[in-house]
């Protein structure tokens, strides 16, 4: 890595002769390399097919080509746009037809409330044996299960987004590296919004859950349960593909595995920690809501900040615990300490949701 940055970094030896300031000579070298990058790109099949269309509207921006080809683009680029604005509608009233039958069915008739009784106790009887929280996991993992569609989308499209660094970068290791810190930035930043199973989809059940026969450990556990869950299925389907296609050794992956299971629960805990501290419904709208996200979304980048800081200091610190020991590399003390800081972060982020949700009252904590 470090020589990576170091080739990026070297201007290109050129004679002083040209009269050109080293600034130029860098941004030239830079665009070069960025060219390079984007032609390599584009040599996926995949990534050409999508990019056309930008391509195209790059063209027309730019007003590169005759006055056929450009108005040729044009007109395909609308064409487009109606078809995608057709299709949507078509397929917005295709759900809406079906969920409609599907409510036909299920009341219609003689016994459609006997039917939802049975269905109801069929389902309670297939709770899983989870102990402590099982009842909780399956209810989150039931309102999660009617929203599969949606979810593999957003589970899908980082995941194309991540893949062209397999194909771009030459060293395998720091194209693994690359696809393994997107996957936790987007675990961080974005994926948390799209799991709302747990205490962010229940601020109209705060109160029921409060009564549950259960401590506010097992109800904390039971809500984060499901999001950790599928977090940690994500990040795992993509760090397995990642590494089978570039051949990388299973420690790594089972290393990257491991660590992104701590950072997941701290994650999620995080969120729910910040919404337990100011409770709210989700379709809630309005300045309060967009000041609200804003101030998520910096306190997110001021946290991502901190990390990569707290990483920076604990490099040298590694090494020197390790050469104090006498060992020959210091990855081992550096992984250790970092996995056994991230673990203790994650403990004390849902300590504080428990902490959070003991002291909750419905009758002094008004939801807005």
């Amino acid at each position: 890595m470090s020589g990576l940055l170091a080739f990026v970094c070297q201007p290109p030896e050129v004679s002083t002769a040209t009269g050109t300031s080293t600034v130029e000579i860098i941004a030239q070298a830079r665009t070069q390399q960025g060219s390079h990058y984007i032609d390599s790109l584009l040599q996926n099949e995949v990534v050409a097919i999508f990019a056309v269309p930008f391509l195209w509207a790059a063209d027309v921006i730019a007003a590169q080509g005759t006055i056929v080809s450009l108005s040729g683009k044009i007109t395909a680029m609308t064409l487009t746009l109606v078809a995608m604005a057709w299709l949507v509608m078509v397929l917005e009233s295709v759900w809406r037809r079906t969920l409609l039958q599907r409510e036909r069915a299920l009341w219609g008739g003689p016994g459609g409330v006997e039917r939802i009784a049975d269905n109801a106790s069929h389902e309670t009887s297939l709770l899983p044996g989870i102990p402590c929280c099982g009842p909780l996991v399956w209810r989150q993992y039931r309102s999660a299960m009617r929203f599969r569609g949606s979810l593999l989308i957003s589970m899908a499209i980082p995941a194309l987004l991540l893949s062209p660094s397999l194909v771009t970068v030459a060293n395998p290791v720091v194209a693994f590296l690359l696809v393994v810190s997107g996957a936790l930035f987007y675990t961080f930043v974005l994926l948390p919004e799209a799991i709302k199973f747990d205490f962010r989809l229940d601020s109209d059940h705060l109160c029921l859950l409060k009564q549950l026969p259960m401590t506010p450990t097992r109800v904390v556990l039971g809500q984060l349960a499901v999001p950790v869950t599928m977090a940690v299925l994500f990040q795992g389907a993509v760090f397995l593909a990642a590494g089978m296609y570039r051949s990388i050794d299973w420690s790594l992956i089972l290393a990257a595995t491991a660590l992104s299971l701590p950072l997941t629960i701290l994650f999620v805990a995080l969120d729910n920690l910040t919404f337990r501290l100011d409770p709210h419904r989700p379709t809630q709208e309005g300045l309060e809501a967009f000041l609200r996200t804003v101030l998520k979304f910096t306190g997110k980048s001021v946290l991502l900040a901190l990390f990569a800081g707290a990483i920076f200091l604990w490099a040298p610190i590694a090494a020197a615990i390790a050469e104090g020991i006498g060992l020959n590399s210091s990855r081992s003390v550096f992984g250790a300490g970092l996995l056994l800081g991230i673990s203790g972060l994650a403990t004390a982020a849902v300590g504080s949701v428990v902490a959070a949700f003991r002291r909750f009252d419905v009758s002094l904590h008004g939801m807005t």
